[in-house]
């Protein structure tokens, strides 16, 4: 009896698991990839968490590039664990959501069934 049960919801998880995976048509895909990609990562995006060590806040994520066009300049690294110092930091405690920036992508169809998202994130301590 143990063996069935434990069978069964192996099979259940699978069979669930098995669901969550969407096939998308060719039109549809292609349709995706016509219209700039967009859409096609929105529908894959990442859900992005942040950690907090020793209760300093940490970086998170701004533009690469000023708002007159220029790459935004680098910050200082410090010594861990003020590792948040001197850019941009959550600014709300933990469990909250952090304030929204933005998350660049590019994507590539590599063969007729495969197509990749790469997503990328820019910090000010990486300029």
């Amino acid at each position: 009896m143990k063996t069935s049960i434990k069978t069964l919801l192996a099979g259940t998880g699978l069979a669930s698991l098995a669901s969550a995976v969407t096939p998308v048509s060719d039109s549809d895909m292609n349709n995706l990839l016509n219209a700039g990609g967009v859409e096609l990562a929105m529908r894959a995006q990442p859900m992005w968490f942040f950690g907090q060590a020793m209760n300093q806040p940490p970086c998170i994520p701004t533009f690469a590039t000023t708002s007159s066009g220029g790459q935004t300049p680098s910050a200082p690294l410090c010594a861990y664990p003020n590792v948040g110092c001197s850019c941009r930091t959550p600014g709300v405690g933990i469990t909250n959501p952090s304030p929204s920036f933005p998350t660049y992508y590019s994507y590539q169809k590599c063969t007729d069934t495969t197509i990749r998202i790469q997503y990328s994130l820019f910090y000010e301590k990486d300029g």
